[in-house]
């Protein structure tokens, strides 16, 4: 008697791991989009709660989660830091912008933007400037 009631709690116990792993991986587009971050990833996980049930749903819900998050993956240009610390992303230079503080100007030799003249390291693209030209430039004679 003791054996048949072990059998059984045995069975169940390997019943309810069953269905554990299974609704995991049933829900695993879900978990991977929330995980991701995804923009989509309620519908996403609509989309793998109703549809999943069908292969085709399921498979569809797992690569949208895969799929791009829209946010950027690392390809930018990488500037140099100067002032010590790990370089960054470039930013947007504001090309042409006037200077605040005003006074003759030269461009970037790298990125274009204006600078003061006696600049030796862009504030835009923080790259080392070469001596340059003025701007705006001298006129003909």
């Amino acid at each position: 008697m003791f054996l048949a009631n072990a059998g059984a709690s045995l069975a169940s116990g390997m019943l309810l791991i069953l269905l554990i792993v299974a609704g995991g991986l049933y829900l695993l587009p879900a978990v991977i989009a929330v995980t991701r971050s995804h923009p989509s990833a309620l519908a996403i996980a609509a989309l793998n709660l109703f549809l999943g049930w069908s292969f085709i749903g399921w498979i569809v819900s797992l690569v949208w989660a895969l799929s791009s998050t829209g946010r950027s993956s690392g390809n930018q240009t990488v500037g140099v830091n100067f002032y010590g610390g790990a370089p960054g992303p470039m930013p947007d230079p504001p090309y042409h912008q006037p200077d605040v503080v005003g006074g003759p100007q030269k461009p970037c030799t790298h990125c274009h933007s204006l600078i003061p003249i006696g600049a030796s390291v862009c504030r835009f693209c923080q790259r080392a400037v070469t001596s340059g030209s003025t701007y705006p430039p001298a006129p003909l004679s």
